[in-house]
């Protein structure tokens, strides 16, 4: 049931697919509120109490939801924007940070939950290509705007985060175990990293699964493996029509740069980062708060502003995140973050530190903290890091254990080659 609850709230937080458009983003907030809700009544209802809760940075924690409470004040006073819209503005970023430490307390088991995360991205692969097929009257999702700059239609895939967590979790079991059958979900998890025709998502989740995949080799045997899966991929990518497109495209944005235009995304990091906070520098330690796009005058003068100069927060969501809740926020989500890299970890959540440095990469050039579907499955993340779990438990002492003697066969399976 648990886990169940986690794939609901998954699923909900997109409108399950949004067949045909029908559930509208207001809605789509509503039922992920609601399943992050559901999830923490089940969470307190089933509690063990005589099991103390996992340690996870509490104080940074909390020091995250108390800014983001505080940065409803702060949109009224500098901005005159009204509380009840800043609420609803802040719902989409203070409940998936909230589901965080409802998944401690729920305490969902990893093995069934991660058949229902292979299920959700099955699907949502499923999902991508009908779209594909049905363009422009895209079946799911919203409706999609022709954009063939990289060499095929740019289409969303569903779920694009948990797929490269699924993918670093596959490269994860593959070194373990090596049981064969993970190649064909890492390759079917390439095939669809290309197809987002996303460059630093490509760029980012390939190298870091490359670095993952080699770790446990010795140096010679990294240099002769790396070297051959360099010159077959080199070889196969430069031969695509989406990689001549997106270099294209690269080299066109350079040579705009290179007359004195500044690019859109270090002009929006100056914005949102620095310019923006002059006004009033109460703001840098504690935001200007969440702004809502529809109804409100500073809502709209920021998205005319963005539009006219195309600075967006959804191009630079660590930006976007700092301006709506200040460094009292953002140093400790990214102090958080760090952390959860560095952590000591059993060789079968080696994984998770890879994938959570490739969220943090990405969000300084994309809009990951943008949507809440994608924020969701970083929490995701970060609880399986600080979950403790009996299998891997198993793993960290037998890797520690000192004895020659053979294992009993029941253990064999938990040995790192």
């Amino acid at each position: 049931m648990r886990e169940f609850l986690v794939a609901l709230t998954l699923l909900g937080s997109t409108g399950f697919f949004n067949f045909h458009g029908a559930v509208s983003p207001r809605v789509r907030l509503i039922l992920m509120c609601f399943f992050i809700l559901l999830c923490g009544a089940y969470a307190l209802q089933t509690r063990d109490r005589s099991k103390p809760l996992p340690k996870f940075p509490v104080i940074a924690w909390g020091t995250i939801l108390g800014s983001m409470l505080i940065s409803v004040l702060m949109a009224l006073i500098v901005h005159e924007q009204p509380i009840p819209l800043t609420l609803i503005a802040t719902s989409s970023y203070i409940f998936p940070f909230l589901f965080f430490p409802i998944l401690l307390i729920l305490n969902p088991r990893p093995k069934i939950l991660f058949r229902y995360l292979f299920g959700i991205v099955i699907a949502s692969i499923l999902v991508y290509f009908v779209n594909a097929l049905t363009f422009p009257n895209n079946l799911f999702g919203d409706p999609i705007l022709e954009d063939l700059t990289r060499g095929i239609q740019r289409l969303p895939i569903p779920y694009f985060q948990l797929l490269i967590l699924l993918f670093f979790y596959a490269i994860n079991e593959l070194s373990i175990s090596r049981n064969k059958l993970w190649i064909i979900f890492i390759v079917v998890a390439i095939a669809m990293i290309l197809l987002s025709v996303i460059r630093q998502a490509i760029l980012l989740s390939l190298g870091l699964g490359f670095l993952l995949y080699m770790r446990n080799y010795v140096w010679y045997k990294k240099v002769i493996i790396g070297s051959a899966i360099a010159g077959v991929a080199l070889l196969i990518l430069t031969n695509l029509p989406i990689y001549k497109s997106m270099m294209e495209l690269s080299q066109q944005q350079y040579e705009d740069n290179s007359d004195n235009k500044e690019d859109v995304r270090i002009g929006a990091w100056r914005y949102f980062a620095i310019e923006s906070q002059t006004e009033n520098p109460v703001t840098i330690g504690f935001g200007n708060g969440a702004f809502s796009l529809d109804n409100s005058k500073w809502g709209t003068e920021l998205y005319n502003f963005s539009l006219d100069n195309n600075y967006f927060t959804a191009d630079v969501s660590l930006a976007g995140f700092l301006y709506r809740f200040g460094l009292v926020a953002t140093v400790p989500f990214l102090y958080v973050l760090v952390s959860a890299i560095f952590m000591r970890k059993p060789p079968r959540k080696q994984y998770l530190s890879y994938f959570i440095a490739c969220i943090a990469l990405e969000s300084i050039a994309s809009g990951i903290f943008e949507y809440f579907y994608e924020t969701i499955i970083l929490m995701l993340a970060l609880y399986l890091v600080y979950r403790p779990d009996d299998d891997e438990e198993v793993d960290s002492n037998i890797a520690t254990e000192q004895s020659p003697k053979p294992l009993p066969r029941f253990k064999q399976r938990f040995v790192t080659h």
